[in-house]
Order: structure tokens, then sequence, then C-alpha cells
């Protein structure tokens, strides 16, 4: 009976929900940082990728376009046809323009994101600078992000 009743109090009642609770606390906690730490991630990796495209591109070099045109073309089956070029050379700029496109709104979208998280949603009409004119660390994260778009 006692080994019963022990049960009972351990695993029902306000401790077991408080307990319960607090693992929940927890696995929301470590999920939110975890996203967090996706966000920065990709943050970096944009600066970085955006930094070397600008060193790549200080020299004036072409755009290696034949590298997303040989993807394009595994998803379309074009004849070698002269007239077929120019419906290539179209399919190939609107798809280059769509995932620019594309590839921007996720950039904002992620940007906006870790602004909201790191300083709420009303992070837009929070001050950027201080009394004497400094950047706030908002003001200084909103900087980065401009430089990165």
């Amino acid at each position: 009976e006692f080994d019963v009743l022990k049960q009972t109090l351990t695993n029902k009642g306000s401790c077991g929900l408080l307990i319960d609770s607090q693992r929940e606390t927890m696995r929301r906690i470590a999920e939110e940082k975890q996203h967090r730490l996706a966000q920065d991630e990709s943050l970096r990796r944009v600066k970085e990728q955006k930094q070397y495209a600008k060193a790549v591109k200080a020299d004036d070099a072409q755009v290696p376009e034949h590298l997303w045109n040989r993807r394009i073309d595994q998803g379309f089956q074009f004849d070698d046809d002269v007239n077929q070029e120019e419906l290539r050379q179209q399919t190939y700029s609107a798809f280059r323009k769509f995932g620019w496109l594309l590839f921007m709104k996720g950039l904002r979208h992620d940007c906006a994101q870790f602004m909201e998280d790191k300083y709420g949603k009303e992070w837009s009409t929070r001050a950027r600078k201080t009394s004497d004119g400094k950047l706030t660390e908002l003001g200084r994260d909103q900087q980065a992000i401009m430089n990165i778009i």
C-alpha cells in the first residue's frame, strides 16, 4: 500500500503538473535557442557570401551564367534547333530573375524574423540612436542587415 501511495503522490497532483510544465518550458527554450542559432548562422553565411561576391566582382569578371543554365537545362528538353535558342535564352533569364526574387524574399524574411526575435514585435518603432547620436544595438543590427541586403 505504501508503494502505491508513494507512486500516486509523485506522479500526480500539482507537483506532477509542475514538473511536466517545467519540462515543456525547457523543451520550448531549447527549440527557440536552436532556431535563433540557425538564423544567426544563416545571416552570417549571407554576409560572408556577399563579401565574397563583392571580392569576386571587384575585378569586373563575367558572371558564370553557364553554371545556372546547365541547372535549368536539366529540367527542360530543348531541341538543338536554332529557333529554340531564343526561347532557351528567355527561359534562362526568367528563371534567374525568379530565383533571385525568391532568394531576396527569403533573406528579407529571415532578417525581419531575426529582428523580431531579438527586439520584439515592435522593433521597427524603437530608437536606433541614443540621445547623443550613437547607434543603439538595434541600430547597429539594422545597419548590418542593410549592408547585407
